[in-house]
């Protein structure tokens, strides 16, 4: 019981990855979806290595998360409470206002371009990424809209996400 007491501050810090059941719900195009995509998105280049700092903030937030609990145990409920609850409101803004972020093509078969692709799978195209409501964005809004301008973009108005 003595242990259980003293690693239950630490299983909290399993809602995080657990608030995204909540994600995976509003992570749909069932209500419509709407790009914003605009002209600079456009020119700026996708970077396959900008899949590190991506991945490296989820490490980062568990590492200063887990500082927190064992050096400040206030701060460190203070600090998680505030990240979930931030989690959902936007998961509650995606439910109202989707989003859709084109995504390019991503070739080769390096390390990097399999990272990308693994984030890819995980996550949906509609909405932003978990924890962090502009950093999907960085990552995957770019030029490629496999092919088609950005006009034709089926996203790209809400009625013809739902038809």
């Amino acid at each position: 019981m003595k242990i259980i007491r003293s690693l239950w501050p630490l299983c909290l810090m399993a809602l995080i990855p657990l608030s995204n059941i909540f994600y995976m719900q509003v992570n749909t195009s069932e209500r419509g979806a709407s790009s914003l995509a605009t002209d600079l998105d456009a020119a700026i280049p996708f970077v396959k290595a900008f899949i590190i700092p991506y991945l490296g903030w989820y490490v980062f937030i568990f590492a200063v998360m887990f500082y927190f609990l064992l050096k400040e145990r206030k701060l460190y409920y203070r600090t998680l409470w505030t990240l979930l609850a931030g989690l959902f409101v936007c998961y509650f803004v995606y439910y109202v206002f989707q989003t859709v972020a084109p995504r390019p093509i991503v070739t080769g078969d390096d390390g990097l371009a399999r990272l990308v692709r693994f984030v890819y799978s995980q996550d949906g195209r509609f909405g932003a990424g978990t924890g962090d409501c502009q950093k999907h964005r960085r990552i995957a809004r770019r030029p490629n809209l496999g092919g088609m301008r950005r006009r034709d973009h089926p996203f790209r108005y809400r009625a013809a996400a739902r038809n």
